[in-house]
């Protein structure tokens, strides 16, 4: 980070409802990321670990498995499809 003359911004909390908060503020600055890194063609596998880490930090602060979202995803994959076919639901 140093050599990129860039300068980290954290900060600790011991507040469970302001972690929570912060943790999907995170989730979507990185999902946001990532379309930029797709967009430039720059560190696109960087970003999208990124977004899996904050991913997986919600799940055990949540205390959900990846089994549980393995099920939610095939009971939505039967009502309502995937991306294979490329159609993309938007609510």
């Amino acid at each position: 980070m140093a050599a990129d003359n860039y300068c980290a911004v954290t900060r600790d909390c011991h507040d469970d409802e302001e972690y929570e908060i912060l943790l999907f503020e995170k989730l979507v600055e990185e999902a946001r990321e990532v379309r930029a890194a797709h967009i430039s063609g720059e560190h696109l596998v960087e970003e999208l670990a990124d977004l899996v880490e904050v991913i997986e930090t919600v799940k055990r602060v949540a205390n959900i498995s990846s089994s549980d979202i393995d099920q939610a995803r095939t009971a939505k994959l039967e009502t309502h499809g995937g991306f294979t076919e490329r159609h993309i639901l938007f609510e």
